[in-house]
């Protein structure tokens, strides 16, 4: 059996979305973004987003400030 190629499994996905979508999405405006903030499936998945960012950047700083601790023998 063929392998199905990646270019069509991401049209497949791509042409599938809006049908998928509830009321609210492509809403022009505040009320859009608004949308995304009180929707709790948009919210839970938006604030993982916010809160791996921050955890990243936190572990990335803490990084850098142990090896120029270890570089400048402080």
């Amino acid at each position: 059996m063929k392998p199905i190629p990646l270019f069509v499994c991401a049209a497949a996905t791509l042409l599938a979305s809006p049908v998928a979508a509830h009321p609210g999405h492509g809403d022009p405006g505040l009320g859009g973004w608004l949308h995304y903030l009180s929707e709790p499936e948009h919210f839970f998945v938006l604030a993982a987003v916010v809160m791996a960012g921050a955890a990243a950047a936190t572990l990335l700083h803490a990084r850098r400030r142990s090896a120029a601790r270890r570089t400048h023998g402080r």
